[in-house]
């Protein structure tokens, strides 16, 4: 309870402070990942997926913003990767593999 308050203080702060949303974006991702792992709803496999997938995003971001401007076809592209990795947290979480038990 006390580290998704602190988490959602930082969020707030962060994003009050101008920080960009690709931080945030990011950090509300990981705390799905480790909700997902604390809970069980997310095996070793799924685990290692989603946090490389997680990595390829921010080196996409990275990569974009090398210039010094991230051009309107980088946000869509990198836009599009956020959604689909959190509609594959989504269903890893959701998938009854090791959670739900029948």
């Amino acid at each position: 309870m006390k580290k998704n308050i602190l988490l959602g203080l930082s969020i707030a702060l962060l994003t009050m402070a101008g920080i960009s949303a690709q931080y945030v974006h990011k950090a509300h991702d990981v705390q799905r990942i480790r909700h997902g792992i604390r809970t069980g709803e997310l095996n070793r496999t799924e685990v290692r997926e989603l946090r490389r997938e997680n990595k390829k995003i921010m080196i996409a971001k990275q990569r974009a913003s090398a210039d010094g401007k991230i051009t309107r076809k980088e946000a869509r592209r990198i836009s599009k990767m956020e959604r689909k990795l959190d509609r594959t947290i989504y269903s890893q979480k959701h998938d009854c593999q090791r959670a739900c038990r029948r």
